[in-house]
């Protein structure tokens, strides 16, 4: 993997679990491996569904790891619904 970084760091993002702790965690990795291009860095780590979002990005998005993290966030965001105030 790139920077050494194995799979038991970072675990494949699917599309199920917590997106924004998930790219959290990469971003922190990739700030500690000293990995400049997070761009090229955070899809290595995408399987299944989230592999086929990324896949239909543009290449001028693909280049650009806000548009990426959009993109994931956009469809695998789980809404909290509040408390309601009995």
């Amino acid at each position: 993997m790139a920077s050494g970084v194995s799979k038991d760091v970072i675990k494949p993002f699917t599309g199920q679990g917590d997106v924004g702790a998930w790219i959290q965690k990469v971003e922190l990795v990739a700030k500690r491996t000293k990995v400049k291009d997070v761009a090229s860095f955070l899809p290595l780590y995408l399987e299944g569904n989230a592999l086929a979002v990324y896949l239909e990005l543009s290449d001028h998005d693909k280049s650009e790891v806000d548009a990426i993290k959009k993109a994931l966030v956009g469809l695998f965001q789980t809404r909290r619904l509040k408390p309601s105030a009995n």
